[in-house]
């Protein structure tokens, strides 16, 4: 089993997890990302605990990304590459991946941050606020050479000649694969499409993922548009998800809980703010969900409100108008808000759909992974080939720990009965 290697598609918590068992073990792993950190979607959470742990779990996923990127010698990673083919050579696999080299090459840039300094018009900016390992991206729509205006000034200045604005198309090709993992991930819904929420056009209403970014990095909530805090805030769950007028009647579980836990935040970073949160129903997920339920309604004055909102718009002095039926009365009414808040649904990573066409691997009707059987969760249609994590539907960190650790073991069993 030592002289064999395992393809983990996705560096995400779950592909980590894996990669880290795997790796205790002796076995040779590539990690693929296609971002050019690893992390995945969870990299964008923060600490939801202020006064108290609020067990999400966030601190196990940044002490896995550290470990997984420092402490083992047969973990090779590779940053912003893609699947082109998968082939099967008799017992093993041949795997072709391909690299769109980005603007700023992460296999060339330290993270020293020169790039950034020195940009005249405020194109570079690090790839992720907690990236691991650092690296930097540059923005088109700012960049001075792409508005027509010569510029090579972070070209010239990066002392690792890490930056080349003509892309280049790289392949790699690796032969005697003994298995792969795919650990793609999710993807979250662009409430763009719910037009009637108005994300992108009002400044006041952000996504779950846009709070998260404000409290870890500015440690209060505000609102966007005049950076004042936010001293009545509502939270609208079901976004994207358990609507058939957009092709998803499927629920994704953990948001009922993600949604009080951020509530929860807000309150105990300003007790004097008004949270309320829009709901469809609650949807009781994982260990005393009651009791956790009922500590946010009473304790921290939380309000829930059974009712989805038909419209949101934005007033002329920032104010959000949110249009609902009052569930006790049934009549349509208006209250407003400093900022109103988009709990999105976790949808299928389709930047991965051909991998499932390619390998023949049964998918779901919701666009997520099928596993063989009830019981052989992690296993496959395909002998040698699992699935980890929230590529098979929406789960919670500790949930794709777990589900990642069981496919771990289960690629190790299939390694010795080669």
């Amino acid at each position: 089993m030592s002289n064999s290697s395992v393809l983990v598609i996705g560096a995400g918590i779950a592909g980590i997890t894996v990669a880290q068992r795997l790796a205790e073990n002796n076995i040779k792993v590539y990690l693929i990302e296609k971002e050019s950190y690893i992390g995945g979607q969870a990299l964008s959470y923060g600490c939801k605990g202020v006064e108290s742990c609020n067990e999400c779990s966030v601190c196990l996923l940044q002490r896995k990304v550290k470990e997984v990127k420092g402490c083992f010698s047969n973990i090779f990673f590779r940053a912003n590459y893609k699947i082109e083919e998968v082939k099967r050579k008799e017992k093993n696999f041949e795997v072709t991946l391909k690299k769109e080299i980005p603007f700023v090459d992460p296999d060339k840039c330290q993270g020293c941050g020169l790039c950034e300094k020195i940009c005249p018009s405020l194109a570079v900016s690090v790839s992720h606020p907690q990236s691991i390992p650092r690296s930097y991206i540059i923005n088109k729509e700012n960049c001075l050479n792409f508005q027509n205006k010569e510029c090579h000034i972070c070209i010239d200045g990066c002392p690792f000649e890490a930056i080349n604005f003509n892309r280049k198309i790289k392949k790699e090709v690796l032969s005697n694969i003994s298995a792969i993992v795919i650990a793609t991930g999710f993807k979250p819904f662009d409430p763009k499409e719910k037009v009637e929420y108005g994300y992108g056009i009002n400044e006041n209403v952000i996504t779950a993922n846009e709070l998260e970014k404000q409290i870890y990095t500015k440690d209060y909530v505000f609102r966007p548009s005049d950076k004042k805090v936010a001293k009545k805030v509502a939270i609208i769950q079901c976004i994207g998800s358990r609507d058939k007028s957009i092709g998803n009647p499927n629920c994704s579980r953990i948001c009922c809980g993600y949604g009080m836990k951020m509530a929860r935040v807000i309150k105990e970073k300003d007790s004097e703010a008004e949270v309320s949160i829009f709901y469809m129903d609650i949807q009781p997920f994982g260990k005393e969900f009651t009791k956790f339920f009922t500590e946010c309604k009473e304790e921290y004055n939380i309000q829930y409100l059974s009712s989805i909102p038909s419209q949101i718009s934005q007033r002329k002095d920032g104010k959000i108008r949110i249009k609902y039926e009052d569930p006790r009365d049934k009549k349509i009414i208006e209250n407003i808000f400093d900022l109103a808040v988009l709990s999105t649904a976790m949808n299928p990573e389709k930047e991965y759909g051909k991998i499932a066409e390619n390998m023949n691997l049964w998918v779901k009707e919701d666009g997520f992974y099928e596993s063989l059987d009830p019981i052989h969760i992690t296993k496959t249609n395909q002998k040698g080939i699992f699935i980890a994590g929230s590529c098979q539907g929406p789960r919670d960190i500790n949930e794709c720990i777990a589900n990642a650790e069981h496919a771990a073991l289960e690629a190790m069993i299939f390694l010795k009965s080669k």
